[in-house]
């Protein structure tokens, strides 16, 4: 009997093609990996950058600088007094602020015009 050509295929009869479907899910798998993957480095890639700009804001308003000052009653106006107290924020360049003055002849009036303030300062504009 003469020699006979076969293939691994023809003796182990579909080998090849169960190998073949298999490759094929693995490779289909291997793509939707491949997008979460993509999907969740996009994602950390946006959250690294909203922390930068987090980080970066909160180093801005570390950095400007917040200056607060309670008057007790005394003589004198208040803006002369104010800038006669120690410790006050530097004035070279330039510098913004917000000043809230409350005054008043007594301690009752003081808090009815401090009352009012906070209110138009918390209530809602509609």
């Amino acid at each position: 009997m003469p020699w006979q050509s076969l293939t691994l295929d023809s003796i182990f009869g579909g080998l090849k093609l169960s190998l073949d479907a298999q490759k094929t899910e693995v490779n289909k798998l291997l793509k939707k990996g491949n997008l979460v993957l993509g999907n969740l480095q996009g994602r950390l890639d946006a959250m690294n950058s909203l922390m930068s700009n987090n980080t970066s804001l909160a180093d801005k308003l570390s950095a400007s600088g917040i200056y607060v000052l309670y008057l007790q009653p005394g003589q004198g106006g208040w803006a002369s007094r104010a800038q006669s107290e120690s410790g006050a924020p530097p004035n070279d360049g330039y510098s913004a602020g917000v000043l809230m003055v409350v005054t008043g002849p007594d301690a009752m009036s003081i808090a009815d015009k401090y009352q009012k303030i906070y209110d138009t300062l918390t209530t809602p504009i509609l």
